[in-house]
């Protein structure tokens, strides 16, 4: 298994990396004729993104898509980079400026500490110095929660250096569907008992 590529989001100049979501951001390149083709284990999806947080939304900034068949159409009206200018085999769209309705939370990290990589799917939220909860209504920024010390919190209670920790008390099995998924449940807690 590999470490997956994930969506990055930036919010007045920093930028944070998505660790989980209450629920789906609804962007899919599929909806606008792209079809994203797996080229790396990091990329399972074949395509990753880079989005602005402004106060009066969330805005698909690039996409980053990989096609095998060499078939990237205009996405919002933008071309895809030449291929010199994606990412990993990536082809990139820059500023595509796309407002995406998103309702929900959204946890970003920024400041990864390397003690707490995992070298599959997706680094979990307390893995980060900084953690922000970034919450929408209708595509709107209501609101920003600061979880850097219950983040600080929960790797008190985790040695980096025992082997095992990353499983968290999961069977090997739960923890892979885990590490893949990004929704809140079961990447944003450590059980109390571990």
């Amino acid at each position: 298994m590999t470490a997956q590529i994930g969506d990055i989001y930036r919010y007045k100049g920093e930028e944070y990396s998505i660790t989980a979501l209450t629920d789906f951001i609804p962007f899919s390149p599929r909806q606008y004729g792209l079809e994203p083709q797996s080229c790396c284990t990091a990329c399972w999806e074949g395509y990753f993104c880079a989005f602005d947080i402004r106060d009066d939304g969330i805005y698909l900034h690039n996409l980053f898509i990989y096609n095998g068949e060499g078939k990237y159409p205009d996405l919002n009206g933008v071309s895809a980079d030449p291929p010199e200018k994606g990412f990993w085999g990536h082809r990139r769209y820059s500023n595509v400026n796309l407002l995406i309705p998103y309702t929900g939370g959204i946890l970003g990290g920024r400041e990864f500490i390397d003690d707490y990589y995992i070298h599959m799917g997706f680094q979990m939220p307390f893995a980060y110095k900084i953690l922000k909860e970034f919450v929408f209504e209708k595509g709107k920024l209501i609101n920003i929660i600061d979880h850097s010390d219950e983040a600080a919190k929960m790797r008190e209670r985790i040695n980096p250096y025992k082997r095992d920790w990353d499983l968290m008390g999961k069977s090997v099995g739960e923890f892979v569907n885990d590490s893949f998924d990004l929704t809140y449940k079961g990447r944003w807690f450590v059980p109390e008992d571990y």
